[in-house]
């Protein structure tokens, strides 16, 4: 006689599966996976500041992915996934106003230095030098010694040094000479127009005299120009004695 024990199929043990098994059977988390995708076209905000959205929506998706994997382990995975996502949009969140930042300030220095060279022209009286810097680039003659025959041979070129050295700017640092002490005060503008980069800025001169230490202002209005040969120079288009900055 058959024990009716024996006909009984046994009961399945869960802790018989393996690891693998179950691991097949969890869902991998849809908000991961979209903020993913956001995460790798997020470069198209280094195009247009305006796409900005793309990464902040691809950095909100990966967060509640990562909060909602936290808090449904092991049902859902997929963390990795949502930190490549958020690394990514974070990148190009921030990349494109660093790297304007960075290029504007760039510009800044190029600026200072091409106004610096200025100063040291009429410092040490040379004028005629310090009124090439004034012409687009392209129309520049060599800064050299041949310089003062080129300005003496044309009526038009002689004319135009004897009005540069008359305006009140120019003619006050070719007088101080080495005493003017310039200092740079600020940067009031600076814009991307016209296909070339425009800077504003103010220095500031002081001197000694009789009555002590004096300080006057100049404002210098600088464009960039990209050359053919594909390098860049500076032109000073516009100078202002007496500018007074904002907060004086």
């Amino acid at each position: 006689m058959v024990d009716d024990s024996e006909l009984r199929s046994p009961e399945p043990h869960l802790s018989a599966c393996g690891e693998e098994e179950i691991e097949q059977y969890r869902a991998l988390s849809g908000s991961a996976l979209i903020g993913l995708i956001l995460g790798l076209l997020s470069c198209v905000a280094v195009i247009d500041p305006w796409l900005a959205a793309v990464p902040i929506v691809g950095i909100f998706c990966s967060v509640s992915a990562l909060w909602r994997i936290s808090r449904n382990t092991p049902v859902l995975v997929g963390r990795t996934v949502a930190r490549i996502g958020l690394g990514l949009s974070i990148f190009f969140l921030i990349a494109p106003p660093a790297h304007r930042y960075v290029h504007r300030r760039l510009i800044r220095d190029e600026a200072r230095q091409f106004a610096a060279a200025w100063f040291d022209m009429l410092a040490d009286g040379e004028p005629h030098k310090a009124d090439q810097l004034t012409l687009d680039p392209q129309y520049r003659q060599p800064l050299d010694d041949r310089l003062w025959a080129f300005y003496g041979e044309g009526p038009h070129w002689r004319t135009r040094l004897e009005e540069y050295v008359a305006e009140p700017a120019v003619r006050a640092l070719i007088e101080l000479g080495d005493d003017a002490r310039v200092r740079y005060y600020e940067t009031s503008g600076q814009r991307y127009h016209g296909g070339r980069e425009q800077v504003i800025q103010t220095y500031a001169v002081t001197y000694d005299d009789s009555e002590g230490k004096k300080t006057f202002f100049v404002e210098l209005q600088l464009h960039r120009h990209r050359l053919e040969s594909g390098q860049a120079n500076w032109q000073i288009v516009r100078l202002n004695r007496d500018f007074r900055p904002a907060g004086l």
